[in-house]
C-alpha cells in the first residue's frame, strides 16, 4: 500500500515538474525583472553607469547607427539627463536565451523635476554564461507626451512555450531565412500598406517611428502606415537568431522620404521577429531618422 502510494506521489511530482518546465514563463519574468532593475539602478547612479552595468560586453548601441557600446560607455563623461523608463511589453525565445522589452521613457533635468522629453526604448536581452540577462542591442525614439499612461507589463496567458535548441546547421538556416525576410520587407516598404508588411505582421505588432507615438496591433499598424504614406526602406546589416530558432532580430540602415515633399534622409532601424505557427512574424519595428550632421 505504501509502495503504491509512493509511486502515485512520485508520478504527481513528476507531472508538476513537467508542467512548470513546459513553458518559459520564468525566463520571461527574469527578462522583465532585469529591465526593471536596470531602470531602478539608473535612479541611484548616472544613467551612463547603469547602461555600462547592464549592457553585455558585445552590446550594440545606436549612435546614430548600431555600433559597439564599449568602450564608449566606460570612457564617456556622465550624461546630463535623468532617464526614467518601465517595460510594458516583452517576449522571450523558446530556449529562454533571448528576449526583448519595450516601454515608455521620460527625460528629466533631475529626478524630481517634470519630464522635458518623452520617448520609447526597445532592448533585446541575451542570457550570459553566468545566467544573467544583459542588453545585447538597444534603440530608442523620441515623441510627444502620451495622452494616457500605458499599463505596465503583465505576464501573458498562455505563457510562452518552451522549444528545443537547434543544431548549428538548422540555426544557420534560420538566420539566413530571417535575414532574407527582413531584407525583402525593407525593399518593399514604400508607403501605404504594402502586401509584404500585411503578410508578416504579428497580431500584437508594434510600430515605433521617431517623432510619432507608437502604434500597437496589426490592424492599427496597417492603418497608420497607409495614412502616413511615408516611404521607408532598409537593408539589414545582420540578423541574430535564438538557439531555438524561433526568436530573433535584424538591424541596419535605410532611407525615409516624406509624403509629397522633398524631405528625405537616412534612418537606423531594429526589427524584432518571432516564429509563430511556423512563420516569422514581425513583433516590433523601430526606426528613427538620422541627423545628416
Amino acid at each position: 500500500m505504501r509502495t503504491a502510494m509512493a509511486i502515485v506521489l512520485l508520478a504527481t511530482q513528476c507531472m508538476a515538474l513537467n508542467a512548470t518546465g513546459a513553458d518559459r514563463a520564468a525566463e520571461l519574468a527574469q527578462v522583465v525583472a532585469a529591465e526593471r532593475a536596470f531602470a531602478a539602478r539608473a535612479q541611484f547612479v548616472n544613467a551612463r553607469q547603469a547602461f555600462a552595468e547592464f549592457f553585455a560586453p558585445d552590446a550594440l548601441l545606436f549612435a546614430p547607427f548600431a555600433a559597439p557600446a564599449f568602450p564608449r560607455l566606460l570612457e564617456s563623461p556622465d550624461w546630463s539627463v535623468n532617464i526614467q523608463w518601465r517595460p510594458v511589453a516583452a517576449a522571450v525565445s523558446g530556449a529562454g536565451d533571448m528576449g526583448y522589452t519595450t516601454g515608455p521613457s521620460e527625460y528629466r533635468r533631475s529626478p524630481a523635476e517634470p519630464p522635458v522629453g518623452h520617448g520609447h526604448y526597445t532592448s533585446v536581452w541575451e542570457r550570459q554564461p553566468d545566467g544573467r540577462y544583459l542588453v545585447r542591442i538597444d534603440i530608442g525614439i523620441d515623441h510627444a507626451a502620451p495622452e494616457a499612461r500605458v499599463p505596465d507589463w503583465s505576464p501573458p496567458s498562455p505563457p510562452p512555450p518552451r522549444a528545443p535548441a537547434l543544431d548549428a546547421a538548422a540555426r544557420g538556416a534560420a538566420v539566413r531565412e530571417l535575414q532574407e525576410i527582413d531584407a525583402r520587407l525593407g525593399a518593399s516598404s514604400r508607403g501605404g500598406a504594402p502586401l509584404a508588411l500585411a503578410s508578416v505582421l504579428a497580431d500584437d505588432a508594434r510600430w515605433h517611428r521617431s517623432g510619432r507615438l507608437p502604434v500597437v496591433g496589426r490592424a492599427a499598424v496597417l492603418t497608420a502606415s497607409e495614412a502616413s504614406g511615408d516611404a521607408i526602406s532598409w537593408v539589414p546589416e545582420q540578423a541574430i537568431v535564438a538557439v531555438s530558432g524561433d526568436f530573433g532580430y535584424a538591424y541596419g540602415r535605410g532611407r525615409w522620404r516624406g509624403t509629397g515633399g522633398p524631405d528625405e534622409g537616412d534612418l537606423a532601424y531594429l526589427n524584432i521577429w518571432q516564429r509563430r505557427d511556423g512563420a516569422w512574424r514581425l513583433l516590433v519595428h523601430v526606426s528613427r531618422a538620422v541627423d545628416p550632421r
